[in-house]
């Protein structure tokens, strides 16, 4: 797999150095173990909408009773075998529904009297066919179950699209430290490339009697702590770098490095993140407390009275011919029962229950505090970043300003110098001072772009975000 990615990388133009990288994270296996937490929710989703499938049950039974009975038909030792067929449906919210068919073989050979004077035969069959329907009335608990799972899929879509955002957030926020640090690597190098030219150059001064020997030493002061800085961000450059490679699973050869760039954005890029703002931790927070809520109902329902209503309609028939029996069970026909049934319970003694009841209502009233405390924080938040997206930007054109100045600065210093119209000191603070203007643009570049990274992750437009993003 990693050699595809490879192959994968290098198939796009050398500029596109964020592209290729964003493909390779796209194919790593941190998002790949997202996808596979999504199909996990979504199986338990098919579960639960499958919870009441049809159900298909067959017994066999077999008994040899001789117990004493009220009834003269039970009063014999009765051997029996019988066979039963069922089919029931649940559900949700529309009751349950079953249908059965049995067939039974009665052994009376042992009887010494019988009413039953019109069989023949000391094998009698009996077919019967029953179709049962209930529903409750009262109780919600099975229509609550389903609310309950449509919550959770909604809450587990919620958690997915967050965990989603947050993943390319710390991928983003993680190539833009090493972006800068490459940046600042180059320009560190520029910086020591210069320190070591003016070595050289002021050393030749010295020879010739032009500069004094305290301004080499400067120089070479320059230099040592040039190269000291550069060392130093070089450690910092292989620690952004290295989490990004094991972020995609691929390592980033340093060849790679001239090919970065920064350009500046402008704020109109980002319009859709001040607008239409959504905050995907808001609507965690709320699918959690609806699903508080339903706890709170299901619990209810625990305590609370049922009304059950039973149909069923029943046929039967009894012939010495078996299939004779089974035929004549057939539904409306004359020996037939229909019963309608109501049940109604009450739970007594509440008290422990009662007592649960008023813990959960305390937690619904500290979840809606929870979610009103977190509305006005994110909202306050996204306002911040908002001002400081504005502010930074108004800041990158100050640094272009200081850029512009710093170069033409030190421009002119480096043809003063020579004549001595400008000291040595003076040289250097210029060049300092470029080299500071470049480093702030880096900066306020990161700064800016780490708002902008926030802000979306914020809004849950991460994932847009880095779909449009170019360096």
């Amino acid at each position: 797999m990693k050699y595809l990615i490879l192959l994968f990388l290098y198939s796009f133009p050398s500029h596109a150095i964020f592209q290729k990288v964003y493909q390779g994270y796209l194919d790593s296996d941190h998002l790949k173990q997202l996808t596979i937490e999504k199909s996990i929710y979504e199986a338990d989703y098919d579960i639960g909408l499958n919870k009441h499938e049809w159900q298909l049950s067959l017994s066999a039974n077999n008994s040899d009773s001789f117990l004493t009975s009220l009834y003269a038909f039970q009063s014999q030792q009765t051997i029996v075998k019988s066979l039963a067929l069922g089919l029931s449906k649940s559900s949700y919210r529309f009751g349950s529904l079953s249908f059965e068919h049995s067939q039974a073989e009665y052994d009376i050979s042992n009887w010494t009297q019988t009413n039953l004077n019109s069989f023949e035969d000391d094998h009698v069959y009996e077919g019967r066919n029953k179709i049962t329907y209930a529903y409750e009335f009262l109780n919600d608990m099975e229509r609550l179950n389903w609310d309950l799972l449509q919550i959770q899929n909604d809450l587990n879509k919620v958690s997915h699209e967050k965990n989603l955002q947050s993943l390319h957030y710390d991928f983003f926020t993680t190539y833009l430290s090493a972006k800068a640090r490459i940046l600042l690597d180059r320009l560190y190098n520029e910086a020591e490339l210069e320190a070591k030219k003016r070595v050289s150059m002021v050393g030749r001064r010295v020879r010739d009697g032009l500069s004094r020997r305290f301004e080499l030493k400067q120089a070479e002061l320059s230099l040592l702590t040039q190269e000291e800085t550069t060392i130093k961000n070089m450690g910092l450059l292989r620690e952004s770098i290295r989490a990004i490679e094991n972020i995609i699973g691929v390592e980033i050869d340093p060849v790679n490095y001239k090919l970065v760039t920064w350009s500046e954005k402008s704020v109109d890029n980002y319009k859709y993140l001040f607008y239409d703002i959504k905050f995907l931790d808001l609507e965690q927070l709320a699918k959690a407390n609806e699903l508080n809520e339903l706890t709170i109902s299901q619990f209810e329902e625990t305590i609370n009275h049922t009304l059950n209503l039973s149909l069923s309609y029943t046929s039967n028939a009894y012939n010495i011919d078996q299939g004779k029996a089974i035929s004549d069970s057939h539904f409306g026909n004359v020996n037939d029962e229909a019963v309608v049934a109501l049940t109604y319970s009450l739970p007594l003694g509440r008290g422990r229950l009662n007592s649960q009841r008023a813990k959960l209502l305390r937690q619904k009233t500290q979840n809606d505090l929870k979610s009103k405390n977190l509305s006005s924080e994110l909202k306050t938040k996204s306002e911040i970043l908002q001002e400081n997206i504005k502010r930074y930007s108004s800041a990158l054109n100050i640094v272009k300003k200081k850029l512009a100045a710093a170069e033409i600065s030190l421009k002119d210093h480096k043809k003063l110098y020579p004549r001595g119209q400008v000291s040595f000191e003076e040289l250097l603070n210029a060049e300092q001072a470029l080299i500071n203007a470049k480093i702030s643009r880096t900066n306020m570049l990161l700064l800016y772009e780490q708002s902008v990274a926030q802000l979306a992750f914020l809004t849950g437009n991460m994932v847009k975000l880095l779909s449009q993003y170019q360096d």
